[in-house]
């Protein structure tokens, strides 16, 4: 009997512990969640912001400079203005901090075609929405911001809505795709982490008490991010074209391109909640690119090619290119068909398939053929098409108007091709153009019931705002922008297509030293040192005379 109550005991006492440690367990956790809910609510009241709010799970930064500072305007009222240090990327804008009543506020956001290069404010979709919104619905009272930043990539356009968003925005339109590839980063780590992984750090992101833990983790690497040149960017733009070797830097890598394409549509989703915390609505344009004249910034054959196979490549394009030359496009075709053929990925020989085609008018199989000549550009200053699909598929999960911009460029195009009729470079589009843009915004803005056309508002006003605003374009104005279009060829380092545009613009004002030394930097790299020196020369006499 004893040894069978022991036994007894020693059950109940097996079978109470389970139990017992259930209640430990479970009281641990309750102190464990109610001390991360205190801590957490520590760090509210401090002012400490959650990770997800402020920061990018895919790259760093070396610190933040607002675009607008401090200013009093003319009526003495305190007015956001420009930062003078941001004036090298933006246009000059002010505002008042307190948004007066009635008064619907709008940011521009973007690279630089919101920026409207290669002219300025004045006509670019922004600064024409500015001078017909008046005149399409006085209602109200309208303000316009051009936030566009010269080579700014949506991940840095994330950074400055979060700026913005304290200015009591209500509405935020976007136009951004063409200058994710400029920076180097590495999206690596990211891109081998499993998607589980990616999604709880993400959903971390939200705590506070995180945020202050990985601040702490991030502050110890900083330094070596900046050594490795890793995710870690500068506070301001350093592009991968700024550097010396300028496109040369650029090589075929799926995976940063993979990563790239990622990053960009989590800038977008970001862009979206911005907006809504923000309680602005938000607009998505997508980015078209020219795409029937303008040769990709960069060729790579594919890997594994042997000498013998390059060496018939080379053969077969170089034919193909004299033939169209001479005009023969149904001998270049074939040509480059059997060139294609042993490297279908060749961005040149792709444009010069295209082009055949178009020559041959079969229009349909040309716009096919120069879109996989865009996409397969290895430096890719136009933005891909998985990029523009990427806006559209974003806008439809936020539930987002779209102006779809793309599309109607290619319908605006002879053939649904865009070339030199709808751009003057690769993507920023003809002042008409962007007026086209913003006609389209409007549009949008109209049947989201933002915007309440007035009975008055019809072709013959908008044909007088059109002529107005070009009244105020100079022929200094106009040669400041060819400049402008032959800095950036030269800076991607197409000087041919840059020397014409660099000479008209001497022509037009031949006393601005700016642009003779654009000129004379194209003449130098063509390695047309006497005339370049000329230009030097010319650039210091003028600046002498000036002083």
């Amino acid at each position: 009997m004893a040894v069978y109550l022991t036994e007894s005991r020693r059950s109940k006492r097996s079978r109470a512990v389970p139990g017992s440690r259930l209640k430990y367990i479970l009281f641990l956790a309750v102190v464990l969640a109610s001390l991360f809910v205190a801590v957490e609510a520590a760090l509210w009241l401090a002012g400490v912001a959650p990770a997800a709010d402020n920061s990018d799970p895919f790259v760093g930064f070396a610190g933040y400079a607002p675009l607008f500072v401090p200013g009093i305007g003319a009526d003495g009222a305190a007015t956001p203005v420009t930062a003078e240090s941001k004036l090298p990327f933006f246009n000059r804008q002010e505002f008042p901090a307190q948004k007066a009543p009635g008064t619907f506020r709008i940011f521009c956001v973007g690279g630089s075609t919101m920026y409207g290069h290669p002219y300025d404010d004045l006509t670019s979709c922004c600064g024409w929405l500015r001078a017909m919104l008046p005149k399409c619905d006085p209602s109200q009272r309208w303000e316009l911001i051009n936030a566009g930043g010269i080579s700014y990539a949506s991940y840095r356009s994330v950074r400055l809505m979060r700026e913005l968003a304290q200015y009591e925005p209500n509405l935020f339109l976007v136009y951004s795709g063409d200058n994710e590839f400029l920076e180097r980063r590495s999206y690596s780590n990211l891109i081998e982490m499993p998607a589980f992984v990616r999604a709880t750090l993400a959903g971390l992101g939200h705590s506070r008490v995180y945020t202050v833990v990985a601040r702490l983790a991030q502050g110890k690497r900083a330094a070596q991010l900046t050594q490795d040149g890793g995710r870690l960017l500068s506070a301001e733009v350093d592009t991968m074209l700024d550097q010396r070797f300028g496109p040369s830097q650029y090589e075929r890598d799926e995976a940063w391109r993979a990563g790239v394409l990622q990053h960009f549509r989590y800038n977008l989703e970001a862009m979206s909640r911005i907006a809504k915390d923000a309680g602005a609505s938000i607009v998505f344009i997508t980015p078209p690119s020219n795409l029937a004249d303008c040769t990709p910034f960069k060729s790579v054959n594919k890997d594994g090619m042997s000498d013998t196979v390059y060496g018939e490549f080379s053969r077969l394009l170089k034919l193909g290119e004299t033939a169209l030359g001479e005009g023969q496009a149904g001998a270049a075709l074939e040509f480059l068909d059997k060139a294609l053929a042993l490297d279908g990925r060749c961005a040149d020989a792709l444009y010069r398939r295209g082009q055949a085609l178009l020559r041959l008018g079969r229009y349909g199989e040309a716009r096919a053929g120069l879109t996989q000549a865009r996409d397969e550009d290895v430096c890719p200053l136009r933005a891909p098409s998985s990029f523009i699909e990427a806006v559209r598929d974003v806008a439809a999960k936020t539930q987002a108007p779209l102006v779809d911009f793309e599309a109607f460029a290619a319908g605006s195009s002879p053939h649904g091709i865009p070339g030199k009729e709808f751009f003057l470079d690769h993507v920023h589009s003809t002042i008409e153009g962007y007026r086209q843009l913003a006609l389209l915004v409007m549009n949008v803005m109209a049947e989201t019931d933002r915007l309440h056309p007035g009975p008055h508002w019809n072709e013959d006003v908008q044909l007088r705002v059109k002529l107005d605003v070009e009244a105020e374009i100079t022929p200094a104005t106009h040669a400041h922008a060819l400049c402008n279009l032959a800095r950036v060829l030269a800076w991607a380092g197409k000087h041919e297509d840059a020397l014409p545009l660099a000479r008209r613009a001497v022509e037009m004002a031949p006393q601005d030293a700016e642009n003779h030394f654009i000129l004379g930097v194209v003449l130098e790299n063509l390695g047309h040192r006497e005339e370049a020196e000329l230009e030097y020369e010319e650039v210091k006499r003028l600046e002498d005379a000036r002083d």
